[in-house]
């Protein structure tokens, strides 16, 4: 149990600011991973662009805004565009966090238009209160980047790396429709129980929880019974109790959908702990999320061998520091935006199957 526990500790830590609850949200296209593109992301890390210079000949100046630096995403994102930058010669980088607060972040990007960088990539506490800052940096003539929450105002920004939370919602609906399939290969519609933790704060995040309350549409086997909501001031602890309620009422619950793998890792808390006292046959129970961490990657390889019910994972950003780095060079081709402005990212599914493609740099 001591073991559970510090992955749980791991997951929850993770989860300090409602920012890190978008903190996996790039864009893509649903589908199957492909491994030589995941195996070869620490290799394009090292492969950075040398050709960003100044007209002038001085180093192009790149000022890196986080909204927090205290999550694993986000020390992994700073950590890929360090590197990037410091295989660049003709490159210099300025990181500055807001600790969470949006109008500290304001500040913070005031403050690199007034030091001249030549571009600015923004990791937004929120994105609506930092558009018109980006605006001036705009107006200043600086190459504006913002990777995850897009804000309304599009002429706030050059480049958007965002996700379509539809495709990730579906390919979390695809993996457990795949496995419902192999698991209750002759149940009748509507008898396979699926529990729906979500996350319904913005439009946004909407967007993903309403696909998997649509679960049925892609396995007719499938019957939602309970999906909850849950306030991001107060998100790992309403999803502890919830998971509780929700085993208490079924104890017959097939699948559990995640909006995030910090929920994945306490619903695998719960289930372990109430295991024994509810009967519950772990064979018959799956957990299926969107994003990673080391926690959920290591519930996941447990699922091979009985040891955890999480059996998949849908995620982004791999290698989104290095993409980050890219567009703040301009080393993309502007025919791959949509709309002009958004470059998407792909989304990947993961499982016992494949995880070994992921391992080195999801766990680096």
């Amino acid at each position: 149990m001591k073991k559970k526990n510090n992955l749980l500790q791991k997951a929850i830590a993770a989860l300090t600011t409602a920012g890190l609850v978008l903190s996996l949200t790039a864009c893509g296209n649903a589908g199957s991973p492909s491994s030589d593109t995941v195996s070869d992301l620490s290799a394009a890390e090292s492969n950075a662009s040398g050709t960003a210079a100044t007209d002038n000949g001085e180093k192009y100046r790149i000022g890196l805004s986080m909204g927090t630096s205290n999550t694993e995403f986000c020390m992994k994102l700073m950590s890929e565009v360090e590197n990037a930058c410091a295989e660049n010669p003709n490159v210099e980088l300025t990181t500055l966090s807001a600790d969470s607060d949006a109008n500290t972040q304001v500040t913070n990007i005031d403050n690199l238009v007034t030091s001249g960088v030549d571009a600015i990539c923004i990791y937004p506490v929120d994105p609506e209160i930092c558009a018109d800052a980006m605006k001036r940096a705009r107006d200043a003539g600086i190459h504006v980047v913002i990777v995850d929450q897009m804000p309304s105002d599009t002429d706030s920004f050059d480049v958007g790396i965002s996700v379509s939370m539809h495709d990730l919602g579906a390919g979390v609906n695809e993996m457990a429709s795949d496995w419902i399939d192999a698991t209750f290969p002759d149940a009748a519609d509507g008898t396979v129980k699926v529990g729906v933790l979500g996350l319904w704060a913005t439009e946004q995040f909407a967007e993903r929880c309403d696909v998997f309350n649509e679960i049925a549409d892609y396995n007719s086997k499938a019957v939602v019974c309970e999906s909850y909501d849950h306030n991001v001031s107060n998100f790992a602890t309403e999803t502890a109790q919830n998971v509780e309620i929700l085993l208490q009422k079924h104890p017959d619950i097939n699948v559990i959908l995640c909006f995030t793998d910090t929920q994945a890792t306490i619903a695998e808390e719960a289930i372990q702990k109430n295991k024994d006292a509810m009967n519950l046959n772990l064979d018959e129970i799956a957990i299926f999320t969107v994003d990673h961490s080391t926690a959920s990657f290591e519930l996941l390889g447990r699922s091979a061998d009985g040891g955890s019910c999480l059996r998949g994972i849908v995620t982004t950003n791999l290698g989104v520091g290095q993409l980050l780095y890219e567009c703040a060079v301009k080393d993309y081709d502007p025919n791959d935006l949509v709309d002009g402005k958004i470059k998407y990212q792909e989304i990947y599914k993961i499982d016992t199957s494949n995880m070994d493609d992921y391992a080195a740099y999801i766990l680096n």
